[in-house]
């Protein structure tokens, strides 16, 4: 996602600064520039640190300056806003020159990783995959690349979008005490989703509130064209990135009722405009191994893929299951675990957390986003009255000032309590629907 998805597909993008775009070109990195570049060698797998390495890179915003704090910006397997070049952009719109600003070039853009999980024909080994891939591995690149930028016991600042910030949350729950502030916006947490009893994927049940006949459209077109069920599904999943909360519903049933009506012209510039080939040809192309062995954990945990009546279209976790099949298959037969995550440790840090989410987050449901920030003894919530992209409060400014506020003066200054106020028009209140 920022890439394939979560919602998430979480997936696709579900991402950063950048939420709308999938990579911009995820299989041909930039050049980069030696001034604001780092390369990390760590192992291909952490579990076995004497087996093969591979280099990360670490771009950063602008030259180093041991005086400043470190912020670790952290991006998951199916986002690809961290690339070469782009710490600087985000450096600038987001967080300014009070901070060293650091992105670790994902594992799964890199093709030393990639061709770790080819099997003797060169097609993928998926188990192979998941041991490159899974979470653990993510969690110790961020320490080695704290460790190079901070020394072996210093510590950092962290911030994490969507997939993103599940794996900050991640990080925070074995590496903690080296991070001193962490910023997440829309975090997953799937294990929270089963632990509450809150499905992914409540877009079906949704429907009818406003729109009773989109349901029965759009199962008549799924019966009539099987061939586009997975296309269609995509691109209705997609929407999740683009489209704010107020006009959400509206979009769905134009785009229904485009393709009911035989609209080709309609139905592909939908398709342009959400990504959907863009998100396709990722999941097929080598990016793509990182992103199915993430999405599963960011999905199964959360019972995501426990059967479904026949009638009830899930746009996000059916596609996650056709494409991800081979390591869905895997995760049935016991040949991989099961993903799993213990917040246990939450209960005893002493970083500070902010997180930041959406009362109207189609991918994340903002119930979890409450449990999660409960687990930290010292935490803000801000729950907006917006969804996944929080599109208001980026174009305002307001989080911009919140981030920045939090990061460099923590929870308890004044500067952070002045951009709670100014942002304040943007929270939600129980007493709105």
């Amino acid at each position: 996602m920022v890439s394939p998805p979560i919602a998430a597909l979480v997936v696709l993008l579900a991402s950063s600064g950048t939420a709308h775009a999938p990579p911009r070109h995820p299989g041909r990195l930039a050049v980069p520039d030696t001034s604001r570049t780092r390369t990390v060698r760590v192992p291909l797998d952490h579990a076995s640190p004497q087996s093969r390495s591979g280099l990360l890179t670490v771009d950063l915003g602008a030259p180093f300056d041991p005086a400043k704090p470190t912020v670790l910006v952290v991006a998951d397997g199916q986002q690809f806003f961290v690339q070469p070049g782009t710490m600087a952009e985000l450096q600038a719109r987001v967080f300014g020159d009070s901070f060293n600003v650091a992105g670790i070039v994902p594992r799964g853009l890199t093709p030393a990783f990639q061709q770790a999980t080819q099997g003797g024909d060169g097609a993928t080994d998926w188990r192979k995959a998941w041991r490159v891939f899974n979470s653990a591995q993510w969690i110790e690149d961020i320490d080695q690349v704290r460790r190079s930028l901070v020394g072996e016991h210093g510590r950092i600042l962290l911030y994490g979008r969507s997939g993103g910030a599940y794996l900050v949350h991640e990080y925070l729950m074995k590496h903690g005490d080296h991070v001193r502030r962490a910023f997440t916006q829309a975090p997953v947490c799937p294990v929270l989703n089963r632990t509450l009893g809150i499905p992914y994927d409540l877009w079906w049940r949704s429907l009818p509130v406003h729109h009773p006949r989109v349901q029965s459209l759009l199962l008549d077109v799924l019966a009539k064209h099987p061939e586009e069920r997975l296309r269609l599904l995509v691109t209705l999943q997609r929407l999740h990135f683009f489209v704010p909360a107020d006009s959400f519903e509206v979009a769905v049933e134009q785009l229904v009722r485009a393709v009911a009506a035989g609209d080709t012209a309609a139905y592909a510039r939908a398709r342009a405009r959400y990504q959907t080939e863009a998100v396709l040809d990722l999941h097929r192309a080598p990016q793509g191994i990182a992103m199915h062995v993430r999405e599963l954990e960011l999905l199964e945990p959360a019972g995501g893929f426990e059967p479904r009546p026949k009638d009830v279209i899930a746009p996000l976790l059916e596609t996650q299951e056709t494409l991800g099949a081979p390591l869905l298959a895997l995760v049935r037969d016991g040949a991989i675990p099961h993903p799993s995550f213990d917040l246990a440790p939450a209960h005893r840090l002493g970083t500070e957390i902010l997180i930041v989410t959406g009362r109207y987050d189609e991918a994340v449901d903002y119930r979890t986003s409450i449990a999660l920030a409960e687990s930290y003894p010292h935490h803000h919530l801000f729950l907006a009255n917006d969804n996944h992209t929080l599109a208001g409060m980026n174009e305002s400014g307001d989080l911009t000032r919140m981030i920045r506020s939090f990061l460099r003066d923590g929870l308890a200054s004044p500067t952070f309590a002045g951009a709670l106020a100014e942002a304040r028009r943007w929270r939600w209140s129980a007493t709105e629907p």
